[in-house]
């Protein structure tokens, strides 16, 4: 697969740079008893029960985030890993994303127009039906007085970009496990 990439990249004059933890399926599974795309096949068969994979294909995480490139990389790095992924442009439309429909975390940019990440954030940790999700703060901008606020709002967790997709799903997993 990895030669394959790389000759169509070389056939396009660029250079394919991918990171994070790309092998489907994972380490350890057949991939002849997996169908890219086919939960049910998977789950049915018990091909990923109680793995770290599994418990993340069930869980949902909102992606605020204004820059549509750093979107839809983030989107694609965590449906990567195995999350399923919402996203939302900006703070407004990821306010009520999250009011309609509940994600097990989010992950939210700092510097949006109009409603920006930390105005995001203490409206979610306001009211009642978002209070309890867990939100990662995203920033190019790691400044001490950055993750202060990030606290001071109601963050649950703070990193810089560029994002690191390894640290990311690591701080999804401790945030979202049953207590």
């Amino acid at each position: 697969m990895a030669a394959e990439v790389r000759q169509w990249a070389s056939a396009q004059g660029s250079t394919p740079s991918l990171t994070g933890p790309l092998a489907y399926p994972p380490t350890g599974v057949s991939s002849e008893n997996v169908i890219p795309g086919d939960e049910g096949h998977r789950r049915r068969f018990g091909l990923f029960a109680n793995s770290p994979w599994d418990r993340r294909m069930s869980k949902l995480v909102l992606v605020i985030e204004d820059d549509p490139d750093q979107r839809r990389l983030l989107e694609r790095m965590l449906v990567g890993s195995g999350w399923r992924v919402a996203t939302a442009p900006d703070g407004e439309t990821g306010l009520t994303s999250a009011r309609n429909h509940p994600p097990d975390a989010i992950v939210l940019d700092v510097m949006m127009p109009r409603l920006n990440g930390y105005q995001t954030c203490r409206q979610l940790k306001a009211e009642e039906a978002t209070a309890k999700i867990p939100v990662i703060m995203c920033t190019s901008k790691d400044q001490p007085a950055d993750q202060y606020w990030a606290t001071e709002v109601g963050a649950d967790a703070f990193l810089a970009k560029p994002v690191d997709i390894q640290r990311l799903v690591q701080m999804l997993e401790r945030l979202t496990e049953p207590k």
